[in-house]
């Protein structure tokens, strides 16, 4: 959850009851078995490699000191049977977050003949991430064995999270027994809302008032990734937040309206005479001279600032003056560094937040900050978007995950002196596929070597393609990028030597604007075979490696493709003198989704022969983001059709 939310919502400091500061929290008197034994499984179950017995949630909201903190209880069971069950759940690691407090940690293993080894606090460890260099604490189980059982419980005390929180209650591996409470005190009201299938809550009152919120489930499947669709958002899960404080008569406590107003005004901080000549002097080194449109204006800020500034969100440099002083600022900062400047430049924006849609969808019918997790910039003249915090990103070249979701657009309201935002919750739509190309161009030169020919390739990538290359040319010192165009390179002809690299439009101000072209010369023997006295031309094989779809039970989830997107290639030689080839309708390939007339998803490859020359030509789309599971069997076929063209062997005969 970003920072801005801690603003909003100080609406019990004398509103509720001093009963509730006599009572205590659940988790005191909850207790695990004294004496466990080892759960009887059915046959299934013990073919079953890791599975979940016991899965209790507890989440209780109470006051503590004149503050309203939220106690989370989590007590598991693991079963492991089999080895990798074993190295998959040797450690637990124990929760580390800031404005947190470990109350409560108990883990013992109960093994395979039943004797039982419980864990102490010394016998917790430190350690730390190589790569983030992020410290963490974990028990390390030793003496697992098949068929032993592991159980934990842990409670953590937190700042209450009233503006949204979310619960997941699955996984990928099948659970049994799994319960979920909800406990608040008995004035404040919270509403819930529940995904994918869970059961409707039981609600009760207890006794001394406070509010219970229960559901239970005999057994939870787990539930396995798929290709092509996302997963989190297919987890049944569920969301709280507090909606009503019946002390001070104050409902929907949270929405989007007051919340457009507030983030309007963290973005457009008051700013004081120094401030303004600061951003004035930026504007002014960004030197924006010369009749341009409002897009080669933008662009030039957004070139200037994402080269110029650094955003981490480990920073203290969060307000407009520090971040233009240190060039170092976190998401929120940024984004005031560009409202600022957009402002001197009179051009029209507004502030979008969404979410990210690979693991929480925006649900345009609950309120809720869960959901406002990732800023952008929409300008309304043109219908783009800019992601201010994206170094890698540019103006109508965001992150794909931000796209085919809702968001909330906060759009300036002015009367006389006054400004404020607005919100409106709106569809931010997905790319079209011309604008994400992966396209090639193969010239392979067989007079010099048919067993070795040369090969002259060209890749040209744009928008989603381009993005994850084309920008870190500005960032990647010259003398590492010859070992970056090899690795690009070799995603296409992996067992290549490549010469003569040549890479046009390079940076990220090309982004957007012009494509990424990466020229190079190779020998690939690797493509050429013996039968005999025939030669075997992988022909297939220059197209890259390609994904096969292979799914042998139904599929759970609708189709969802990252992005739409299109390729075409473009495959040329000449036929070696003195030969011929005898299987050239192998390349003749058509698999389209639907009507092939107006396919919105195809595979199409063909060739034409002209003076001993052979051209080859492929274009492959994907023009709709999502297709109903139901499609699935047919949506596979065209994916796998440019996986069948990579198996294609040309034999050449004398």
């Amino acid at each position: 959850m970003k920072n801005i939310f801690l603003f909003i919502l100080i609406i019990w400091a004398n509103s509720i009851s001093s009963l509730l500061y006599g009572q205590n929290p659940t988790f005191q008197n909850y207790k695990w078995d004294t004496e466990p034994k080892l759960h009887t499984l059915t046959t299934g179950e013990l073919q079953i490699s890791e599975l979940e017995l016991k899965e209790t949630h507890i989440i209780e909201y109470a006051m503590k000191e004149d503050k309203l903190v939220s106690y989370n209880l989590v007590h598991k069971i693991i079963r492991v049977n089999d080895d990798k069950a074993i190295e998959m759940n040797n450690r637990i690691y124990l929760p580390l977050a800031e404005y947190a407090k470990m109350l409560v940690t108990k883990v013992r293993v109960i093994n395979a003949n039943g004797q039982v080894k419980e864990l102490k606090d010394e016998d917790v460890k430190n350690g730390v991430n190589e790569e983030t260099k992020v410290a963490y604490r974990y028990f390390a189980l030793e003496g697992l064995d098949k068929g032993s059982e592991i159980e934990s419980v842990m409670v953590v005390e937190q700042n209450a999270e009233i503006y949204g929180k979310l619960i997941y209650l699955q996984d990928n591996i099948l659970k049994k027994d799994v319960e979920f409470k909800l406990i608040t005190p008995s004035n404040l009201i919270f509403k819930k809302k529940l995904y994918n299938g869970l059961p409707a809550f039981t609600d009760t009152v207890l006794s001394d008032g406070r509010n219970v919120s229960y559901l239970f489930m005999d057994s939870v499947p787990g539930l396995k990734e798929e290709a092509f669709a996302v997963y989190k958002p297919h987890l049944m899960q569920l969301i709280i937040k507090l909606d009503e404080n019946k002390n001070s008569g104050k409902k929907n406590l949270v929405n989007y309206t007051d919340v457009a107003e507030s983030i309007y005004d963290i973005v457009h901080e008051s700013q004081t005479s120094a401030t303004a000549k600061n951003i004035q002097k930026l504007l002014k080194t960004i030197n924006i001279k010369g009749k341009l449109s409002n897009d080669e204006k933008i662009r030039k800020v957004e070139d200037y600032v994402k080269t110029n500034f650094v955003v981490s969100e480990n920073t203290n440099y969060r307000t407009l003056p520090d971040a233009l002083e240190y060039k170092a600022t976190d998401e929120v900062g940024i984004t005031k560094v560009f409202a600022a400047l957009l402002e001197l430049l009179h051009i029209d924006y507004q502030i979008v937040l969404t979410s990210n849609r690979e693991s929480l969808k925006f649900d345009p019918e609950f309120e809720a900050y869960n959901f406002l997790d990732t800023y952008l910039l929409y300008f309304p003249e043109t219908k783009k978007y800019l992601c201010p915090g994206s170094l890698i990103s540019r103006l109508n070249c965001i992150p794909f995950i931000l796209m085919n979701n809702y968001g909330l657009f906060v759009k300036q309201v002015v009367a006389g002196k006054f400004k404020t935002g607005v919100g409106e919750i709106r569809f931010i739509d997905p790319d079209q596929y011309t604008a994400n190309q992966s396209n090639h161009t193969i010239k392979i030169d067989f007079s010099k070597s048919i067993e070795n020919p040369e090969i002259h390739l060209s890749l040209i990538f744009t928008g989603n393609y381009a993005q994850p290359i084309q920008p870190y040319y500005s960032y990647v010192p010259v003398e590492n990028q010859a070992e970056m165009n090899t690795s690009i390179l070799r995603g296409t002809l992996g067992d290549a030597t490549f010469t003569d690299i040549e890479v046009l439009n390079k940076g990220a101000e090309n982004l957007g604007i012009k494509p990424l072209v990466i020229n190079a010369k190779c020998t690939a023997g690797n493509i050429i075979g013996h039968a005999g006295e025939k030669y075997l031309f992988k022909i297939g094989e220059l197209i890259g490696p390609q994904v096969e779809l292979y799914q042998e039970e139904s599929r759970k989830f609708d189709i969802e493709n990252e992005f739409n997107r299109s390729y075409n290639r473009e495959i040329t030689f000449d036929i070696p003198e003195g030969y011929h080839i005898t299987n050239l309708d192998a390349l003749k390939m058509d698999v389209s989704f639907g009507n092939k007339e107006d396919a919105s998803c195809f595979f199409r490859s063909a060739y034409e022969v002209k003076n001993n020359r052979v051209v080859v030509k492929i274009a492959e789309d994907y023009r709709l983001l999502c297709y109903p599971k139901e499609k699935y069997q047919e949506f596979r076929k065209v994916v796998n059709a440019s996986a069948d063209f990579n198996k294609v062997v040309l034999v050449m005969e004398k």
